[in-house]
C-alpha cells in the first residue's frame, strides 16, 4: 500500500468528492489493521434496531393524549396526522416515514374520523316523546292518504354575476366578480323548500322579498294549488313539519294567520303542525276551517 501523506487526504477528497476528515479517519483505520472484511460498519455502529412491539407501544404513548374511541367496536381516532407522528418519532431518534406510521396506526385500530353533530343543546325529558308523537302522526296521515310536507327556508343567495360552486360544459369559462358584495347584487333570492314525504318529491319556491311568515304561507299555498290537490284529491288534513324559528316560528302570529286565511278557510282543510320548542317542550298547533 502506498503511503498517503497529510496533503494526500485533500487530493483524494477532490477526486472522490468525500470529506477530507472522513478520508483521514478511514486511513487511520486501515493503518491500525482492525478491519473486518465481511462487515461494512463496525460492530455496534448505526442506528439501534427497534422491535415492532416496542415501536407500537411508543406510538400508543404518543397518541395517548389525543385519542378517542368507540368502546363497542374498538375503533380509535386521533387529531394527530401521520406526518406529526413521524416528526415526533424522529425527534426521539426513531426514523419512521408517514406512510409506515399510517400502516402501524391501522394495526392499532386507528382510523380517520370527522366531526359529527350528536350533542343536543337541550335535554328535556319530553324530547323523545315529541319525536314519537310526530312519528305516529306521520304514520296516521300516510295510512289515510293525507299529505305530509316538510318545509324550511334555505340559505339566501345574491342575484348577479357571482361565483357558484359546480362546473358546466362550455368552450370558455365565465368571468365573475372577485368578491360577493351585497351592494353589487341586483337582488336577493329567498329559497323556501317543500318536501312531500309520501310522494318523495320536493320543490323550492324562490322569492325576491324578505323571508317573512306571509311568504312561507304563500309558498305552501302555491304547492297546494299547483300540484297538491292533483296528488291528493281527497285531502281534508295537512301535516306540516317545520322548525320553531324563522318565518315559520311558533311565535309568529302572521304565519298562523296566513295558514288560516290562505289554506284553511279557502280550501276547507285542517292544518296540524307538531313541533319541539327551543326549551324541549312538545307543542302541537292545529288549524281547521271552522276555527279559522
Amino acid at each position: 500500500m502506498t503511503e498517503i501523506r497529510a496533503w494526500g487526504d485533500t487530493l483524494v477528497s477532490r477526486l472522490t468528492g468525500m470529506s477530507s476528515k472522513t478520508i483521514a479517519r478511514g486511513r487511520k483505520e486501515l493503518l491500525s489493521h482492525h478491519i473486518t472484511p465481511d462487515r461494512i460498519r463496525q460492530e455496534g455502529a448505526g442506528q439501534p434496531t427497534l422491535k415492532k412491539t416496542d415501536l407500537l407501544k411508543k406510538i400508543e404513548e404518543l397518541m395517548a393524549e389525543d385519542t378517542a374511541g368507540d368502546p363497542m367496536s374498538g375503533r380509535k381516532w386521533t387529531r394527530k396526522s401521520t406526518y406529526t407522528v413521524s416528526e415526533e418519532l424522529c425527534a426521539e431518534d426513531i426514523s419512521l416515514s408517514p406512510n409506515i406510521a399510517g400502516k402501524l396506526l391501522k394495526e392499532l385500530h386507528f382510523s380517520l374520523k370527522s366531526n359529527r353533530k350528536t350533542i343536543a343543546e337541550t335535554h328535556h325529558p319530553a324530547r323523545n316523546q315529541q319525536f314519537g308523537i310526530i312519528a305516529d302522526m306521520k304514520m296516521r296521515f300516510t295510512d289515510r292518504a293525507q299529505p305530509v310536507v316538510s318545509v324550511d327556508s334555505k340559505k339566501k343567495e345574491l342575484i348577479g354575476n357571482f361565483k357558484n360552486n359546480g362546473k358546466t360544459w362550455k368552450k370558455k369559462r365565465e368571468e365573475v366578480y372577485c368578491h360577493d358584495f351585497r351592494s353589487m347584487a341586483t337582488g336577493i333570492a329567498n329559497p323556501y323548500g317543500r318536501y312531500d314525504l309520501t310522494a318523495n318529491c320536493g320543490t323550492v319556491v324562490v322569492g325576491t322579498s324578505y323571508d317573512t311568515p306571509e311568504f312561507a304561507a304563500e309558498s305552501i299555498e302555491l304547492w297546494l294549488t299547483s300540484s297538491g290537490y292533483a296528488e291528493y284529491p281527497h285531502m281534508d288534513e295537512l301535516l306540516i313539519l317545520c322548525d320553531a324559528g324563522g318565518s315559520n316560528s311558533y311565535r309568529a302570529r302572521l304565519w298562523k294567520y296566513g295558514l288560516s286565511t290562505k289554506i284553511c278557510r279557502p280550501y276547507g282543510i285542517s292544518v296540524i303542525i307538531p313541533r319541539e320548542l327551543p326549551n324541549g317542550i312538545p307543542l302541537t298547533i292545529a288549524f281547521s276551517a271552522s276555527s279559522a
